[in-house]
């Protein structure tokens, strides 16, 4: 029969998968966000779950979940494309091909009443709606008990179409959703996807890493979904950015990988940096790319070889970015000093 399973956004129950999850809705976690730990049925997600039965209200139970900030998981999208400007592309463009596809087909005036509304609904306007709709935990099953609440039509609309686009969201990837309503969620809720009743189902091992296998079975075709590279000129570049970044943004460094000096013995400098860019090019590598130039002369005149190759739009070309405080430098001015105080220097 399988088990059903919910990805929600704080507290909203915004995905519902049989017998696994969504690969994709995985995307926004890493295994370093599994949580295994016990809890009281009467601590449940009422939206999810409902009222606990007083009988079982005080039993425990062990939760595995996946969660993470809703605000770093805006960061993790943006950083994989996911920016709400492209959800407001893709839904504008899905919308307008929906038209054409039911412009065709009208049967009746009930398609015809359809086709008008969507003509006339806008980005901004399925927004407010659906942020209203995550806000007062209004779900889209029993949809029968909101019928007598007299809603707005756009709220009726997202509440009743759940079929080809959930929530009647048009979109070419369900992460699209998961960004809007992100967006539209307090920044200190969480995301979370429950695997508890698939683990206990044996659908999953309690000890499988299900992120990191949807992460594997995505890539192959996603370059999306794989962690974007850094190229720098050297390992003390790659070393301190690394560090850097792990420190800073710890809920994005598994999302970036740097390319590993002291294993493949590869030889620094900017000339070589140069070269692994346009063999990245050449070779059609679909991943997205930084190349990282120092901030100096000699990185500058290697980066004129780039002017004439013509880049795919994957990979990016930067530089250190200037900073008022090294423009003046003391370095010969502490030499002066030290031969000054050191006369046998």
């Amino acid at each position: 029969m399988g088990t059903y399973t919910d990805f929600t956004v704080a507290g909203y129950p915004l995905i519902l998968s049989k017998s696994e999850v969504v690969a994709e809705a995985m995307t926004v976690f890493r295994e370093t966000d599994r949580r295994k730990f016990e809890r009281r049925v009467s601590q449940r997600n009422r939206m999810v779950w409902g009222e606990p039965e007083l009988s079982e209200a005080d039993d425990n139970e062990t939760v595995v979940d996946y969660t993470c900030q809703t605000s770093k998981v805006m960061d993790r999208l943006n950083i994989m494309g996911f920016t709400m400007d492209r959800v407001r592309t893709e839904f504008e463009q899905c919308r307008l091909e929906e038209l054409e596809v039911n412009g065709v087909e009208v049967a009746s005036d009930e398609d015809e009443k359809h086709i008008a509304f969507l003509c006339e609904l806008t980005f901004d306007g399925y927004a407010e709606a659906f942020g209203r709709i995550l806000r007062c935990g209004y779900l889209s099953y029993p949809f029968e008990e909101y019928k007598s609440l007299s809603l707005d039509p756009i709220v009726t609309y997202i509440l009743d179409h759940q079929d080809k686009y959930p929530f009647g969201f048009f979109c070419a990837d369900i992460r699209c959703l998961i960004r809007l309503a992100c967006e539209l969620s307090e920044p200190e809720s969480l995301v979370v996807q429950d695997i508890s009743e698939l683990v206990s189902g044996g659908y999953y091992e309690e000890s499988e890493p299900v992120c990191e296998d949807c992460l594997r079975a995505l890539i192959a075709g996603h370059p999306e979904n794989a962690p974007r590279i850094i190229l720098t000129e050297g390992s003390s570049d790659r070393s301190a950015l690394e560090a850097a970044m792990t420190f800073l943004y710890p809920h994005l460094s598994q999302y970036y990988s740097f390319l590993d000096f002291e294993s493949t013995r590869s030889p620094g400098g900017a000339p070589h940096l140069v070269a692994m860019v346009k063999a990245f090019a050449a070779a059609g590598i679909t991943n997205r790319l930084i190349a990282l130039f120092d901030n100096d002369t000699a990185a500058q005149d290697a980066r004129r070889a780039l002017n004439q190759v013509s880049l795919p739009n994957n990979i990016a070309v930067l530089n250190y970015p200037d900073l008022p405080s090294l423009e003046k430098y003391p370095t010969i001015e502490v030499a002066q000093l030290v031969k000054t105080t050191n006369p046998e220097i």
